[in-house]
């Protein structure tokens, strides 16, 4: 599968879209050929294709293998759902801040405190249930603190870049970096997108290489060019997500968090 635009010459169309899938056809095929075998897709597809849809490869290139089972977690007592009491006032608060951002737009950001087992994260799985069922579209990024590495640079915020991107631990180097390009190119087009690609690569632990890559090398040399770089690059990142639909960014235990990843937020 393969998408993008064309040209029709007479009857058949031509172009780049066609070189890519023609491309694709030409790869051997991996595992044994029954209707079960993925599919393999470009760049384009992937990046069009949002964290529901479970997306492997080899190195060469992406496979669709399928859709993800996304179930949402309900709060259960002996089988039954239980109702969220006490909260109405947080909750409708925080579901007109939400209003409020998708309406004007802007940008807002809101921090929940509280004693162990007062009821955060309930609150906060009912506030993204009712997001998710929502008319509004919204994009969701949920991280979390690690109290094993607390403090590590960009721990709080890479979980929810790899999870958007559908990055995976353990995975081939070169499939991570066809998924973290195929996730930047859904929305960011032109001559900045390799060097956004590069960047986000940095803070997700995902280095691509070099060579011929002027801005990505001296910043390698530089720590502070390369927390530059990584900010210039988020916020050429989510400036152009912002632009297609609203971002709604969920971080976890943010006291297990890091400076660097509450830094790029407040940027």
């Amino acid at each position: 599968l393969s998408t993008g635009r064309t040209m029709v010459a007479e009857r058949w169309p031509v172009g780049e879209v066609i070189d890519r899938a023609a491309f694709l056809l030409r790869l051997p095929v991996s595992g044994p050929a029954t209707r079960g075998r993925p599919i393999r897709i470009d760049q384009m597809t992937a990046g069009l294709l949002d964290v529901r849809f479970d997306i492997g490869g080899d190195g060469s290139s992406l496979v669709l293998h399928g859709e993800r089972e996304i179930v949402e977690a309900r709060r259960t007592l002996l089988g039954r759902v239980t109702p969220c009491v006490g909260r109405d006032w947080e909750l409708s608060s925080l579901e007109a801040l939400v209003h409020r951002c998708l309406d004007e737009p802007a940008a807002t950001a809101v921090v929940i405190t509280g004693a162990a087992g007062v009821g955060k994260s309930r609150l906060r799985d009912e506030l993204l249930r009712k997001v998710r069922t929502g008319e509004a579209p919204v994009e969701i990024w949920l991280g979390r603190g690690d109290p094993v590495n607390r403090g590590a640079p960009f721990g709080l915020i890479a979980p929810a870049l790899r999870q958007s991107a559908g990055v995976l631990d353990g995975e081939p180097l070169s499939l991570q970096r066809q998924k973290i390009e195929a996730r930047v190119a859904r929305h960011l087009r032109g001559p900045e997108r390799a060097r956004v690609s590069e960047f986000l690569g940095e803070l997700l632990g995902v280095p691509f290489p070099d060579e011929q890559r002027v801005q990505l090398r001296a910043a390698r040399a530089e720590p502070a060019l390369m927390a530059d770089q990584i900010k210039r690059a988020w916020e050429d990142f989510l400036a152009a997500e912002t632009e297609a639909t609203p971002l709604l960014i969920v971080l976890d235990d943010l006291h297990c968090g890091d400076l660097p990843s509450v830094k790029l937020l407040d940027a």
